[in-house]
Order: structure tokens, then sequence, then C-alpha cells
């Protein structure tokens, strides 16, 4: 298999390339790479990518025989100036077109972009140019230039035909990278938001075994000790079973001395394996997700939004969160390892700085803000 790596070709430098172009999808920086081999067998010399937004007329260019003044003065002084863009907008994705077919000869070499850009570049009014933007997005032109001798010399036949092909190949290169971005950035923001909420997130494939894990994952099934690292084992087989056939549950996973039990929650990813297909599929992708709760983490979570909201101290916060679970006083007291008349001491000060003046109230006050919520 060749990689842009190792450099090695087969005998087909056509086939080389479509390929070349579609590893651009996950590899921005082969772009030159790819342009410069689409030149070399075009019979072109300067090769560009430009794109232009008509929205914020901003404009940027992937040229790598072009001087970088002049790629700068193009896209600062000229992209929004030239009607290139607004030419090629009508023209189907992939087409290709020469500069003659969308302006006269004697009318370009008349023009200021011929004059002021394309000249004073060295390129003359012998180029193909192509739209390879999908409809919907900022604008994108391949184009194919010739520098002098030849500057002026049209394309061949068979290198437009070429120029054609690949066109189609880079137009759709690009809105694959546009939807992988767009994948992305959503996997990135949904992450972000569930570390927001305190959620480990682990990927597993058809045997439960973790194939990803967000960092707050990895920190949970730490805790779990020496039987975290065969994570696909502590589920065990009816979890197992329930993944294979796309149903979710819910699974406690004991921890060592005190600490509350980790919460697992497992949401299928897809649906039941139609029958007959490969089972090696689910041990190749995500099958299943698993959401991770720590209760302890909550805990302390809570008890320092109470702090922070009411002035609480720590002791009184976490006695507060106690009286939520409503079976009274004494029990909370209990669970807290307190006397009564501790007790009373802190819930005397809660209503004071809550402005409650019963258990009932408090426990409706911090369940409707979430900070009692278990």
């Amino acid at each position: 298999m060749r990689t842009a790596e190792s450099g090695t070709k087969s005998d087909n430098p056509v086939a080389d390339l479509i390929a070349l172009v579609y590893e651009t999808v996950f590899d921005d920086e082969l772009w030159p790479q790819v342009l410069l081999r689409l030149a070399g067998l075009a019979g072109a010399d300067v090769p560009a990518l430009g794109f232009f937004d008509p929205v914020t007329r901003q404009a940027t260019a992937i040229a790598p025989r072009t001087d970088p003044a002049d790629l700068l003065r193009f896209s600062n002084d000229w992209a929004g100036r030239t009607s290139l863009f607004t030419d090629l907008s009508g023209v189907a994705v992939g087409d290709v077109v020469s500069m003659q077919d969308l302006l006269p000869l004697s009318a370009l070499k008349q023009s200021a972009v011929f004059n002021e850009l394309l000249r004073p570049m060295g390129l003359g009014s012998a180029a193909l140019l192509a739209n390879v933007a999908e409809p919907g997005s900022a604008q994108a032109v391949l184009g194919l230039y010739r520098a002098a001798p030849v500057q002026d010399e049209p394309f061949e036949h068979e290198q437009r035909e070429l120029v054609t092909l690949l066109a189609r190949h880079i137009a759709r290169a690009l809105e694959l990278r546009k939807q992988t971005s767009i994948l992305h950035l959503r996997e990135h923001v949904a992450f972000r938001a569930l570390e927001h909420l305190r959620k480990g997130i682990v990927l597993l494939d058809g045997a439960g075994r973790i194939i990803f894990e967000n960092e707050l994952g990895a920190q949970m099934i730490d805790t779990l000790g020496p039987v975290g690292g065969d994570f696909h084992r502590l589920l065990g087989p009816g979890s197992r079973r329930s993944l294979a056939v796309g149903r979710g549950e819910n699974v406690s996973l004991a921890r060592e001395g005190r600490r509350s039990p980790l919460k697992l929650a497992l949401l299928p990813l897809k649906e039941q394996r139609p029958e007959g297909a490969p089972a090696w599929l689910d041990l190749l992708s995500p099958t299943a997700i698993g959401i991770l709760t720590d209760p302890d983490l909550d805990a302390a979570h809570r008890c320092a939004t109470l702090q922070e909201q009411y002035e609480l101290t720590p002791a009184e916060a976490a006695f507060a969160l106690e009286i939520c679970k409503g079976d009274g006083r004494e029990a909370a007291a209990r669970r807290r390892g307190i006397s009564v008349s501790t007790a009373h001491t802190h819930l005397n000060r809660i209503f004071e700085k809550t402005g409650t003046t019963r258990q009932a109230e408090l426990v409706r006050l911090l369940s409707d803000d979430g900070s009692g919520s278990l």
C-alpha cells in the first residue's frame, strides 16, 4: 500500500493521485503535493486551490509555486474584486472551463486582473479552472496556469479531460473533509459538555472492551482498582449479551473501602445486528457507550455549590444534602456521624442562610435549583 511518506508509486500515476486526493481528508498538509502532481500530469506550471467566502469577503489559497507576496496580494486585494469566483459559481461542481470560456481573449487581455495580477506573476491566458465546492458553502476554485514561454498556449483536450476527472475527486474530498470536521466538532462539543456534567464516557466494542475513554472516565475506572483493567469482565455475561442484541442496561460497579459504587449506564450505539451479519464487525467499531457516574464526585460538587450559593460551611452543606434524602434529621445525623444536638445547630444555621424555616421548605428549595438532587 502506498503512503504519502514512502513516496512509492504504482504504474498508474492517475490512480496514485486520486488515492492521494482522498488522503487529504485526514491530512491537509498533502494538498501541495496533490496540486504539484496534478500540474505535472496536466502540463501546467502553476497550480492553485483558492477559497473565497462571499459573506465575509475573506480569501485564502494553497499555491505551492506562487510567491507568498503574490499570494497575499491576491487574498487581500484581488479575491473580492475579480469576477473569477462569481463566474465559476454557476459552473457545475467538478466541471472544467478555460479562462477564455469565461471571458473572450481580447477582453481578458484588457482586464485589470490579467494586466495587474496574472501578467506580473508570469502567467498568461492559458488556464483551466474548476468549481470544486458543493453548493451552500464557501467557494473553492481549482486553477491550473501556464507560465512563460507557453503562457498563452491552450491546454489539449486530453489534459482538460484529466483535470475534469481529478476536479470531481477533489470536490468530493473537500466535501468529505467538511463533513468529518463537523463530526469531529460535534464529538468535541459533546465530550466537553459531558465533562462539564462530571460524567465519565467509555466506548465499548461488542465484547465489552474499552476502545475509547475520556479523561474523567479513565480516572473513574482507575478507582476500581486492578479489576478496572479487565473492564469487560466487570460487566458480566448478562450485560455483554444485552450489548450484543442492542439493549441498554444499568450496572453498579463496586469499589473498595467506603467509596460508593460507580453507576454505569450502558446505551447501544446501533440497532441489533442483522441476522447473518459477521460478528467480527462489532469488534472493529464501538457498539455501545457507557456513561459513568461517581456519586461521591457528585456529592462533593453539590456541597461546593451549596457553600458558594448560600455561604454554608462544608459541614452544613453536607448535612443539607443528607436532609434532602427525606428520612429525617436523626437519620441524617447518623449518616454524618454527628449528634442530634449538632444536627439541630447545623439545621438552624442552614435555615437562616437559605431563608427557609422548615425541612420540607429547605428540601423544595434545594431540589428546585438542582443542588439537592441525588
